[in-house]
């Protein structure tokens, strides 16, 4: 085909592409369309919900009727005491009380079936955590008073209870999965990314690139804590962990530690010159050092403490700001704009975090959180892999330009270059090692050229070289060091060795009876068992000289034969 026959069929494929891919799109559109279509999912009957029907009494004994659960708030630490009717039960179900940090205890017509309470549990600085209280309920309770008594202890979060309801186990962890689909979505996203990035961190680290791939590493790790936060703040752990208070202190945690490896990017992609980042990092593990000693003495709880690790989180994201914007101002980084971008996304995710946090202590306070760091993580690996295929593309100029450097383009076996570098490698070793060079010359090379020409002269060099390395290439290393000069090493001891100058000639003279221009070598070669340090040029410059020995005896032997022939 010609090019303009290739142009049409690339053409038209690209227009039938595009043509499956609208029908496809409208294939599925219209399914989704269907009336009526029956709901297909293995869904069991959902827990009931007794979000309403909730009262208070007073000391007269008046009714104060509550409005919906996830609206109601405590606004002191006194206990409160929330009373409401059962419905009717079985012997399978439960009562579910989603618990933001309160203390608990459940009563049926005023006998306590469940307490959790600085009574019955020593925790340490009154932190209960957030979980999901489970009570097993009995059908006799059907109808009965149902009494929850909530002590809040930490009053400047204002909570209540979310939600209360009830159901058997498998129904309420049903809902709970098919409820919080996004949140394992993004967290299986965010697993496998960090699992990808930490396997480019290897590879490169295996692979002894001249590159700063730390900058995956960090990636991997801000993505693992990150997850990790995300998972300790909800309740999927209560499906592998019962100790729900060690699962809280984790997420404090990771939270305060989330910005670290941020600042370690920055650092990397950026150039903290001032240490300025270094600073910051140091402020952020000094605050999870106090809290977490504070915490364990008893003193204050983590919760409690929890406006300072805010207050430093946005202290951390206004730093970061400034940075990159000088950064930015100063052209000193490539990097700085979509890092600032990613930045500022990031920022405006956690900022929208936080104040649903304070409006709303007992929503899903990571969502906002996620979508950002999404966002702000996809940016940062576009960076990092176009700084790695940057740094790849550099690495494959160099690696050309040495080969190209340390490599005789017409013989294609190493050059002078290579040999010096090669010899300053062997007078570098501390300990004795065994070797043998061999020092070949070609024979007329300089008659060749004066009655063929140059090309003549380089089918011969070629040849020449052709020869050395197929006898030394699997043993040993072979250079051009001169216009007519060849070298090779092999590093053993000599007796070990087979006889390589007869292979080497029987080798030549076959080259020579097929090549179109005669050729031959003179060769020369010196061996020694204890070589080290500079003793390397010694057993070179004895090889050497035996290959001038070598080539005197030829050009005495072609003498006596020319005079012969006359």
């Amino acid at each position: 085909m010609n090019k303009k026959t290739n142009v049409k069929v690339d053409y038209l494929y690209k227009v039938l592409l595009l043509c499956s891919v609208l029908v496809f799109l409208y294939v599925f559109y219209s399914i989704f369309h269907i009336e009526h279509m029956p709901d297909s999912r293995f869904i069991p009957d959902p827990p009931v919900s007794l979000s309403e029907g909730w009262y208070t009494l007073d000391a007269s004994g008046g009714k104060t009727t509550l409005p919906e659960l996830n609206t109601w708030s405590i606004k002191s630490d006194a206990p409160v005491t929330i009373r409401r009717e059962l419905p009717p039960l079985s012997d399978k179900d439960y009562l579910f009380i989603e618990n933001n940090f309160n203390y608990i205890k459940v009563f049926v017509d005023g006998t306590c079936i469940y307490d959790y309470s600085d009574d019955t549990v020593d925790l340490p600085a009154n932190m209960s955590g957030h979980f999901i209280c489970q009570i097993p309920l009995d059908r006799d309770f059907s109808g009965r008073t149902l009494s929850v008594e909530i002590t809040q202890p930490h009053t400047f979060l204002s909570v209540g209870i979310k939600d209360i309801s009830i159901g058997t186990a498998s129904s309420y962890i049903t809902k709970y999965l098919y409820s919080h689909a996004e949140l394992i979505i993004s967290l299986f996203i965010m697993l496998l990314a960090s699992l990808c990035l930490f396997s480019a961190f290897l590879w490169q680290k295996y692979r002894k690139l001249d590159y700063n791939y730390s900058v995956f590493g960090e990636l991997s790790l801000l993505t693992l804590i990150s997850a990790l936060w995300i998972f300790t703040d909800s309740q999927l752990p209560q499906l592998f962990w019962g100790n729900t208070v060690a699962v809280c202190v984790l997420s404090f945690f990771s939270f305060m530690v989330l910005p670290l490896p941020m600042l370690s990017i920055t650092s990397t992609l950026c150039q903290d010159s001032r240490r300025v980042l270094a600073r910051m990092k140091c402020v952020l593990i000094l605050n999870a050092t106090v809290q977490g000693i504070l915490y364990s003495l008893g003193n204050v709880s983590l919760v409690l403490m929890l406006p300072i690790t805010h207050s430093l989180i946005v202290l951390n994201g206004i730093v970061l700001l400034l940075f990159l914007l000088h950064r930015l101002k100063g052209s000193s980084s490539h990097f700085a704009k979509p890092m600032l971008l990613s930045l500022i996304l990031l920022i405006l995710s956690a900022v929208l975090a936080l104040i649903q946090f304070y409006i709303n202590p007992q929503a899903d306070n990571s969502r906002f959180y996620r979508y950002g760091f999404i966002l702000f993580i996809s940016i940062l690996i576009y960076v990092s892999v176009k700084a790695m295929l940057g740094f790849v593309n550099d690495y494959t100029e160099h690696k050309i330009l040495k080969k190209l450097a340390y490599t005789d383009i017409l013989t294609n076996v190493g050059s002078r270059l290579a040999f010096e570098e090669f010899m300053n490698e062997l007078r570098s070793r501390t300990t004795p090692f065994p070797g043998v060079f061999y020092v070949c010359d070609l024979n007329n090379l300089k008659v060749t050229n004066d009655t063929y020409g140059h090309k003549a002269g380089d089918i011969i060099l070629k040849e020449a070289a052709r020869c050395m390395s197929k006898i030394f290439q699997d043993s040993g290393k072979v250079f051009r060091i001169g216009g007519d000069e060849f070298a090779a090493f092999i590093q053993a001891p000599f007796h070990e060795l087979p006889d390589y100058v007869s292979m080497l000639e029987k080798e030549i003279e076959s080259a020579d009876s097929s090549c179109e221009y005669n050729f031959s070598l003179s060769i020369g070669w010196n061996a020694s068992d204890t070589i080290i340090g500079n003793e390397i040029d010694r057993v070179f410059r004895q090889a050497d000289d035996d290959m001038y020995k070598s080539k005197m005896k030829y050009r005495k032997e072609n003498s006596i034969k020319s005079i012969r022939d006359q």
